[in-house]
């Protein structure tokens, strides 16, 4: 293999130096150009911005459904799209497929509308971009009652209220699948969203053995 006389080597370096300038230049040319009018996907290009734009967008839902519960259950399955130009200024869009109270829709519009945001930016500029958030959440809150058999069979709870959510009667069973005979009077809030891990709290009320005789009394007022 012929060695390069260091000239030489210098000349080849060079041409690679002036190559790789003009590449780059080009990429740059096209990047401005696209610049103009593309609208960049903020999820694909900042993982972690549109990570922070879903957890604030989650936590407005989450707290207008606390405040709205209907029937003691707070529904809501819906899109949210967001577009930012590159001065910040922002346009949301909200589409709705389900709501347990119709009050929570203009409360999110007027909360989403008065949201905080940066343009994104990619190779130090700024740039017109979109990203969109899918959530479907339940929240519910309120007393429940129910019973536990002496016989641990496979419906060994059984409900007073035939109107509670499935939701609600599997958080029970989980936590109470070891508990003694009773009757149980708890109170409960459960923050469930879909594709998430279901948040819960019971709290135990009172407990009653089989035979009537109430032998606890917590949490009353």
């Amino acid at each position: 293999m012929e060695e390069l006389h260091p000239s030489k080597y210098q000349r080849v370096e060079k041409i690679k130096e002036m190559e790789e300038a003009k590449i780059h230049q080009e990429e740059k040319r096209k990047f401005l150009q696209d610049r103009k009018t593309k609208i960049y996907n903020i999820e694909e290009y900042d993982k972690t911005y549109y990570e922070v734009l879903r957890k604030e967008i989650n936590s407005i839902i989450n707290t207008i459904l606390k405040r709205n519960l209907n029937s003691k259950i707070s529904t809501l399955n819906c899109k949210v799209d967001i577009f930012i130009d590159t001065l910040a200024q922002k346009k949301m869009e909200l589409r709705i497929f389900q709501v347990g109270n119709p009050k929570v829709e203009p409360m999110l519009n007027n909360h989403l509308n008065n949201m905080k945001v940066s343009s994104l930016r990619i190779k130090g500029m700024k740039v017109n971009s979109k990203a969109s958030f899918a959530f479907d959440i339940k929240y519910l809150k309120g007393l429940a009652k129910f019973k536990i058999k002496e016989d641990k069979s496979q419906t060994f709870i059984s409900f007073t209220d035939d109107n509670l959510h499935p939701i609600l009667t599997e958080a029970i069973k989980n936590q109470y699948s070891s508990s003694d005979a009773g009757t149980y009077t708890i109170t409960y809030e459960i923050l469930n969203e879909s594709g998430k891990n279901t948040k819960e709290l019971l709290l135990h009320k009172s407990y009653k053995k089989p035979f009537g005789q109430r032998i606890s009394n917590f949490l009353d007022n």
